[in-house]
């Protein structure tokens, strides 16, 4: 029995089930499959996933099992779960009590949580599992920076380099300690070799911006906050910090479309409050208020946000509350708030512009941390 179908129709199957297969192929390309693996750059729910999908395999290795175990606890953490993530480690180090990864993981989940004391007994038996590895060293380097030892955090990066002397995070992470020495100079010099040794590192610029500050090289700290901007535009606290800049230098607009960006990201109170800033040194009191109100709201013990609230305006008793040029007297403000002069100048915080750099150790994904 002959076909019905024309050779033209045929053709044209054909053409649509090609332009089919190369646009399958296309969306492949252009997602590919997250991989569970350490330094895995991807949203903590996709490495959840992807680590889950092969522990829970059949044909996966019991090695392999448990490194995945180790890379999904780290993403756990990522994603707010820290207990379920310590608990995973746990069982991991009763399965394996010798695996030096899962100590490190375990040292740097505690060190984020503030926990330094645990911190530093889990980092320490991943050194003395694992003497010859970089990570380790690496690591409890940022515990120590974290604690203020800054002389005992360089003394780590030192041996973490001396390990591994392309290890551009470790640089990175001794320019923060210099830093925080207040060797300015140092910590440009040990930047400058991390982003000569990874160029895309984002955060990186934005710690050599502090150092440039604090040496009063405007220019090179305001096109470090950018490069970094360009990078990631995703981390909130860029955008803030190069507000700071163009706040403490008079720019408030500029400085408001930065923390517009910064809060829409994540609106943190800290954020609101600098906007809020910017905003009353503008004079323009509606806008700061509510800003602060907002601050307080999300933070009611943020006390930056309360000091620097002006009260609203009350209506005049008398005659003499009037003001000779415009009317009422407005806006008295509270005892550290001084809305005719720059109030982020008044009441930044030192540590503001402080470096926080990334530390992901050997079983870290993309999560950020401050070593400050």
């Amino acid at each position: 029995m002959r076909s019905s179908i024309s050779p033209l129709a045929a053709s044209a199957v054909f053409a649509i089930m090609v332009l089919i297969s190369v646009a399958a192929r296309a969306e492949t390309a252009a997602e590919p499959p997250v991989i569970c693996a350490a330094l895995t750059v991807a949203a903590p729910a996709q490495l959840i996933e992807s680590c889950t999908a092969l522990i829970d395999s059949p044909t996966t290795l019991d090695a392999d099992r448990l490194d995945a175990r180790i890379t999904r606890a780290v993403a756990l953490h990522g994603s707010g779960q820290t207990d379920k993530a310590l608990a995973e480690i746990d069982a991991v180090i009763a399965r394996d009590p010798n695996r030096a990864p899962a100590f490190r993981a375990r040292g740097e989940i505690l060190r984020q949580t503030g926990k330094r004391e645990a911190a530093f007994e889990a980092l320490n038996q991943a050194i003395r599992l694992e003497p010859d590895n970089a990570n380790g060293f690496e690591s409890r380097g940022n515990a120590f920076n974290n604690a203020g030892k800054y002389d005992r955090a360089i003394e780590d990066y030192n041996e973490a380099l001396r390990l591994k002397p392309d290890f551009a995070q470790a640089f990175s992470d001794r320019g923060a300690a210099w830093y925080f020495k207040g060797e300015y100079q140092k910590a440009i010099a040990d930047y400058d070799e991390a982003i000569r040794l990874e160029p895309h590192r984002a955060r990186t610029y934005t710690n050599r911006a502090s150092a440039y500050r604090k040496l009063g090289r405007s220019e090179r700290a305001l096109e470090d906050d950018s490069a970094a901007i360009r990078i990631d535009p995703s981390q909130p606290e860029f955008f803030d910090n190069r507000g700071l800049h163009l706040a403490g230098n008079g720019d408030y607009a500029r400085a408001i479309a930065d923390y517009d960006e910064a809060i829409k990201i994540h609106p943190e109170p800290k954020f609101l409050t600098n906007r809020g800033d910017a905003y009353q040194a503008m004079k323009n009191y509606d806008r700061a208020i509510a800003d602060y109100d907002t601050a307080l709201k999300l933070d009611p013990k943020f006390q930056r946000a309360y000091n620097n609230r002006p009260t609203r305006p009350r209506p005049p008793t008398t005659r003499r509350s009037r003001s000779k040029s415009n009317g009422w007297a407005r806006w008295p403000t509270r005892r550290t708030c001084r809305a005719s002069i720059a109030p982020q100048r008044s009441v930044r915080s030192k540590k503001r512009f402080a470096p926080i750099p990334a530390s992901p150790s050997s079983t870290a994904t993309s999560t950020t941390c401050s070593c400050g």
